[in-house]
């Protein structure tokens, strides 16, 4: 095709000069960030689906290697889940000490264009970090502006609004494409935070030597408890309460605030009466129902509450009036 000549009409249908169209600079820069997008993210594809298909079982040992042995079942799965994206990039378990990544790398870079290389050298730099949600619902709904909470520094990621509310807390590795940024791998959302705690956390592992980019296992394990086990429990059995208390609201996508002060108030309790308990569920179903009293707007039943937790309707409100009298200072109206 001859060149279009710039003060030719574009050839796009717009009636605009071409030079004033998709003959501009702004244009020609909009359309290379498009293409270099679409080809980070075929490379960032093929790098996901070599690493679980072809070294699924190598990465698996390599993060057993890390895992605590008295890690509860689901936090263990958001461990393994988190942790992949730093192997991936950072854990010489291949031949010759490389990581998936470089071996990757090295049998993909020939077809790849000057500016992705360019991209691609920077990935295994970079180091996990904790983000923020601070804005969804951008352009088609499909994105969010998130904030490094280590530097501060902010980011649009193609995020999905149902899922990562505003104020959410995110642990993940975020990688440049061309004109935005994306995780590499499974972002892990950090439910239950006691944020002050997690920022020291982050500040503490920064500061180590390496950072968060040789201490990543370890940082992962102590933010993923960061909430629940940030309390003193006398018994196993008053831990156990909360976690299914924890375990029933984040299921049911509540506010992490709340769950923190649900976890708070039943922490309280246990140290006032330091109760001999027999069917755990039964308490903390009374505690899903008495913090749904205090904090919701339309808080469910305790009939509704009972099903969920698989209990009788007796069991929960009998609990509910023992917590609420013992909490008096942060008693609600008993109810059905």
């Amino acid at each position: 095709m001859s060149k279009i000549e710039r003060n030719k009409p574009c050839p796009c249908g717009s009636g605009k000069k071409h030079k004033k169209c998709c003959g501009s600079p702004q244009a020609k820069e909009a359309d290379r960030l498009k293409k270099l997008d679409a080809e980070l993210n075929r490379i960032h594809e093929e790098l996901l689906s070599i690493s679980t298909n072809k070294h699924q079982k190598a990465i698996q040992h390599e993060i057993d290697q890390y895992k605590p042995d008295n890690m509860d079942e689901g936090t263990a799965d958001l461990y393994d889940a988190g942790l992949v994206q730093w192997v991936i990039l950072h854990a010489p378990l291949l031949k010759n000490n490389q990581t998936i990544y470089q071996e990757f790398y090295r049998q993909h870079a020939a077809g790849t264009s000057p500016a992705a290389k360019d991209k691609l050298d920077v990935w295994p730099e970079i180091a996990p970090s904790v983000y923020e949600v601070l804005e969804t619902n951008l352009q088609d709904g499909s994105w969010a502006t998130i904030r490094d909470i280590r530097d501060g520094q902010t980011y649009q990621a193609p995020i999905s609004p149902d899922e990562y509310v505003e104020g959410t807390l995110l642990v993940g590795t975020l990688v440049p494409l061309g004109s935005y940024y994306n995780f590499l791998h499974t972002i892990i959302k950090l439910y239950r935070p006691d944020r002050d705690a997690l920022e020291q956390l982050l500040t503490d592992y920064s500061s180590k030597t390496g950072g968060l980019m040789d201490h990543f296992p370890d940082f992962l394990a102590e933010a993923l408890d960061v909430g629940i086990n940030r309390f003193e429990w006398s018994k196993p059995t008053h831990e156990e309460v909360a976690q299914q208390f924890t375990d029933q609201m984040v299921e049911k996508d509540m506010d992490d605030e709340v769950i923190l002060k649900g976890i708070s108030l039943w922490h309280e309790y246990c140290r006032i009466e330091a109760p001999t308990l027999k069917k755990l569920e039964s308490y903390a179903a009374a505690m899903d129902y008495l913090v749904q009293k205090k904090y919701l707007k339309q808080p469910a039943s305790q009939k509704q509450i009972a099903e969920e937790y698989n209990v009788s309707l007796s069991s929960v409100s009998t609990n509910y009036r023992k917590l609420n009298s013992v909490l008096s200072e942060e008693a609600v109206p008993a109810g059905s």
